[in-house]
């Protein structure tokens, strides 16, 4: 990586209980340079991982095209395995990172997040036909969602590409395990503040 990786035994010390919880991963060190923002920025990424509509299999789908289009490896290393659990085949997966989309078993829903994913990396934007093909088989909830996915993780293949984050291995089980556990935190969070306005 071009920065050090960042010390959790550096972090100020109301963040540094916080940041020990978080799974031990070379992106986790990195964002965390950035003390203030880390948490918000994974809480997010949380909510994406455990709170959404929209499907897993999609997610994934959308996060290895990210993957593949901004040559993200650190990203695609960790969400090959998040694409194996949500049902996607190896050869789809390497369809994926060939680009080469044509002929592998992708069905409709799945060809619309593809084509939706690139047009949002290309172009940073989707056309009105794009977004009303979506809506005849996703919600506008779930449509939401993936635009926020795109946009998410994007985000953070651009971090990885700039300070060339070296991939390791995938840790979904400890990923998901805190994703789970930071969203009970928010709704609990969310759940006290709404009955102290109540009262």
């Amino acid at each position: 990586m071009r920065l050090p990786y960042f010390s959790f035994d550096d972090a100020e010390p109301g963040l540094r209980e916080q940041f020990e919880r978080l799974p031990s991963l070379k992106l986790t060190r990195a964002i965390a340079h950035a003390q203030e923002i880390v948490l918000p920025n994974l809480r997010l990424g949380a909510a994406l991982l455990t709170a959404t509509e929209l499907n897993p299999r999609f997610r994934e789908l959308a996060i290895l095209r990210v993957a593949a289009l901004t040559g993200a490896r650190y990203e695609w290393t960790q969400h090959v395995v998040f694409g194996e659990r949500a049902g996607l085949s190896p050869r789809q997966i390497e369809a994926i990172r060939r680009n080469d989309l044509g002929l592998v078993g992708f069905d409709e829903r799945d060809r619309l997040v593809l084509d939706l994913t690139t047009d949002l990396i290309k172009h940073d934007t989707a056309s009105a036909e794009a977004i009303e093909a979506m809506r005849v088989w996703f919600s506008s909830r779930e449509i939401v969602e993936l635009i926020l996915v795109v946009g998410r993780w994007r985000m953070l293949a651009m971090l990885m590409n700039a300070l060339d984050i070296e991939p390791e291995e995938a840790q979904p089980d400890a990923v998901l395990s805190w994703a789970t556990e930071a969203q009970a935190d928010e709704r609990a969070h969310t759940g006290r503040a709404k009955s102290g306005s109540d009262s």
